[in-house]
């Protein structure tokens, strides 16, 4: 009996305490609601005096009236200010939408323009590739820039404007067109180069360093300046100053370094297909018998040695013993 008893007393106790709690939370929420129902159903007058002796107007409205309309003014704010939103971003972006598609117009024009100036060169090249050929006696290549392209054979006609389909064939002809030019060009460089190499082997070169010296004296009939008489100059005189470089004037192997009282200190070089260069008058010789020089490379120095009236280089040219005028041979540098 008495731990049912003390049960009974504490489960007493307990529903007593929720009990009294919930009573203390509804009274309080009931005293808070009679305090929002006598807020909302205060009255206001509002009294609208005109400056004008006409009669004032005035009407009540009540405090829920009021807080109704703020309510429903602040959401039509909060409403107006998102569809503005989502408005604007809309026009952002087809006004973006335009810009994007007025570049690629502009990008589209340029291209035009560009391959149309593509066209116009490749013609140009065409035209002189094709002479440059004909000089060299080479046939031209097959293919025309205007030639129709196999790339057009890979796009629907009708899934693709007339002029874009133009353009892709020229750009597959004029790559086609230069691709069949590699070859000529290459012809046409081996030609040039072995006419170098041909310019390296016979004596066209101008033998005084950097291109320096004037002709005094021609080759042919002359009076000699010293002994007065008249005789065959067989060689070209360029006069500079004494130490001035003398260069060889092609590739060859020095055959004679030696002394005479005419040409004073000379050497002789020898070169391809029977020609053979001297050069006289020399301060000083830089190379030997059996050396093998270069076109430009320095053999000696310009003096007045031998029979002379001052420094300059006695430049001859011979085939076999036959001598030639170098300047026949200069002008073709």
């Amino acid at each position: 009996m008495s731990l049912t008893h003390n049960y009974r007393k504490i489960e007493n106790r307990f529903f007593s305490r929720i009990s009294a709690f919930f009573s203390a939370v509804f009274k309080r929420a009931r005293i808070r609601l009679n305090k929002l129902s006598r807020l909302l159903g205060r009255r206001y007058t509002v009294m609208v005096i005109p400056h004008t002796e006409k009669k004032a107007v005035n009407f009540k409205i009540s405090f829920a009236t009021v807080f109704a309309l703020c309510a429903f003014v602040v959401i039509l704010s909060v409403v107006t200010a998102v569809l503005g939103i989502l408005f604007a971003t809309g026009g952002w972006q087809a006004a973006s939408a335009e810009l994007r598609m007025a570049a690629a117009e502009v990008e589209n024009e340029q291209m035009k323009d560009g391959i149309a100036e593509l066209r116009r060169t490749a013609g140009e090249f065409e035209s002189v590739l094709a002479n440059t050929l004909d000089s060299f006696g080479l046939s031209s290549v097959n293919r025309s820039v205007e030639t129709r392209g196999d790339y057009a054979s890979f796009f629907n006609v009708e899934a693709h404007d007339e002029q874009s389909l133009r353009e892709i064939q020229t750009i597959e002809n004029i790559s086609g067109f230069l691709e069949d030019s590699m070859e000529q060009l290459a012809r046409v460089s081996d030609l040039l180069n072995s006419k170098g190499n041909l310019l390296e082997e016979i004596p066209t070169g101008w033998p005084v360093v950097r291109g320096v010296g004037y002709i005094t004296a021609p080759f042919g009939p002359a009076r000699h300046p010293i002994r007065g008489y008249w005789y065959l100059h067989n060689a070209l005189d360029i006069a500079y100053t004494r130490g001035t470089g003398i260069v060889s004037t092609a590739n060859g192997k020095v055959v004679e370094v030696a002394w005479n009282d005419d040409y004073g200190n000379y050497l002789t070089i020898q070169h391809k297909y029977g020609f053979f260069t001297r050069y006289a008058h020399c301060d000083a010789v830089y190379v030997r018998a059996g050396d093998t020089v270069s076109q430009g490379q320095l053999i000696a120095a310009m003096g007045n040695t031998g029979l002379t009236t001052g420094p300059h280089v006695h430049y001859e040219i011979r085939i076999g013993s036959q001598n030639i005028d170098p300047i026949r041979f200069l002008s073709m540098e």
